[in-house]
């Protein structure tokens, strides 16, 4: 360990088809690296770490059980990275905590991560690297929150890189995912071209997890026969979700599981019915998409009086009274998501693995962790450490090492 308090790993990972490394390799520093899935793509690019810095001790943990590259424990919010590790460096490769800008964080315009994404470009101010890789989620430019990404691309334009913004969507290239993201390219090497990223045809999740059952850290949980998540499951079609608010046959109703919720009449059903159409037509907000409905809307929609109906409703726990309102119980827009075998999985993100949110193609259980890997395209040998939970929020957190390579690999026409 060195005054930075960096470490070496033991075990080098090369993604397939990599460069062989060498001393005139491009170097970066990689900067929010958590477990190495950005870094992994720029490494089988034939770039060379010097630094990998997160916060995350357990992140750092697998990065160096997999990466021969010095990793430090870093918050970037407080503490500044080693002057001598970043003068003089190719290129930053960036992966800024993304929750302030998600819909699973809250999408935060207050959130005080938001900030380190300029702090990435202030860093480049001083430092003048070749080259600045950020990657984020497409909510950075949203209306909500495109300040800080404007920002950052102002402050590296005012220092003399030339700025894009790449969309990346990773099922173009090949993977069997719908994830997509943005990538902020500032370069300031001369280059003028254009710069495109290949297509490749996309995978289904049944070909990325063929093989899988062999592997020995795939351990599937299944869920336990009789009990509520195991009905809940057995309703669970492919390509469809749990969901009260939608309207569509990817839609399974609470209403529609009497084993688990309770049972309803024919009726009491077709209110319901009403009642997720109205909240959404009958809007009384600015934001959102759907409001309570009053018991007279109902009514007026249904054409007969519906206030007993709904009065049992209430009591049943399928109905909630808001103020002198009501709206449907269970307002989330999907759990128990169950993708086709033969088509992509949804975004592997920190709670992919977790059966509440995302189901296996063909079984009742949720996705093991080698599965959530190689949905993610992390190659077999890569290996994860931790708590089940940590474990899925650090694959999850990763930018795909297929993805990360196709950046990598575009980007050495700028250096």
């Amino acid at each position: 360990m060195t005054k930075y308090g960096v470490r070496m790993g033991s075990t080098r990972v090369r993604a397939k088809g990599s460069a062989r490394r060498t001393s005139t390799s491009p170097t970066f520093v990689s900067l929010f690296s958590g477990c190495g899935g950005l870094d992994l793509g720029f490494l089988g690019a034939g770039y060379r770490c010097l630094l990998a810095i997160d916060n995350d001790a357990e992140a750092l943990a697998v990065h160096s059980g997999n990466l021969a590259s010095p990793v430090a424990q870093l918050d970037l919010v407080t503490q500044r990275p080693p002057d001598e590790v970043l003068r003089g460096v190719d290129a930053f490769v960036c992966g800024p905590p993304c929750q302030g800008f998600s819909t699973i964080g809250g999408r935060r315009p207050d959130d005080p991560r938001n900030s380190l994404l300029v702090d990435v470009a202030k860093l480049a101010s001083i430092y003048m690297p070749k080259l600045v890789v950020i990657e984020n989620v497409p909510g950075a430019r949203s209306r909500l929150h495109d300040r800080y990404w404007l920002e950052a691309e102002s402050l590296l334009r005012s220092a003399g890189f030339s700025t894009t913004t790449i969309a990346l969507d990773v099922e173009r290239l090949g993977l069997a995912q719908t994830r997509r993201r943005l990538v902020m390219l500032a370069w300031r090497t001369g280059f003028s071209g254009e710069l495109a990223l290949p297509s490749s045809a996309p995978k289904s999740i049944a070909d990325v997890l063929t093989g899988v059952e062999q592997l020995d850290d795939h351990n599937p949980q299944y869920l336990a026969a009789g009990t509520r998540h195991h009905q809940i499951s057995l309703a669970i079609g492919q390509g469809q979700k749990l969901c009260n608010v939608r309207s569509s046959n990817r839609c399974v109703r609470t209403w529609a599981i009497p084993e688990v919720f309770g049972s309803t009449s024919s009726e009491e059903r077709e209110v319901l019915e009403a009642i997720v159409t109205l909240r959404r037509r009958n809007r009384a907000r600015a934001w959102g998409d759907a409001d309570p409905v009053s018991v007279r809307d109902v009514s007026r929609f249904r054409g007969r009086p519906e206030g007993r109906t709904i009065d049992r409703l209430v009591r049943r726990g399928f109905l909630r009274r808001i103020d002198k309102k009501i709206d449907i119980v269970h307002t989330f827009n999907g759990k128990y998501r169950r993708p086709h075998a033969g088509g992509p999985a949804p975004t592997v993100d920190s709670r992919f693995g977790d059966y509440h949110y995302v189901l296996h193609p063909t079984e009742h259980r949720g996705f093991t962790i080698r599965e959530a890997a190689r949905i993610q395209s992390f190659p077999d040998d890569y290996r994860f450490s931790g708590s089940l939970k940590s474990q899925l929020r650090m694959i999850g957190n990763a930018v795909p090492p297929a993805a990360a390579l196709a950046v990598a690999r575009l980007t050495r026409e700028l250096i």
